[in-house]
């Protein structure tokens, strides 16, 4: 697994926000990210 989702920052009408860490191949160490995700009724435009 390269992103591990840990816990949810924000959430919305449109989506979520989760704090996670990224793992890149040959990386000692992941690196930590936001990934934000968009709920399934919003449109392209959001």
């Amino acid at each position: 697994c390269r992103v591990r989702l840990l816990s949810i920052e924000m959430e919305g009408t449109f989506g979520r926000v989760y704090r996670g860490s990224y793992h890149e191949e040959g990386a000692t160490t992941p690196r930590d990210v936001l990934v934000k995700t968009a709920a399934e009724h919003a449109s392209q435009a959001q």
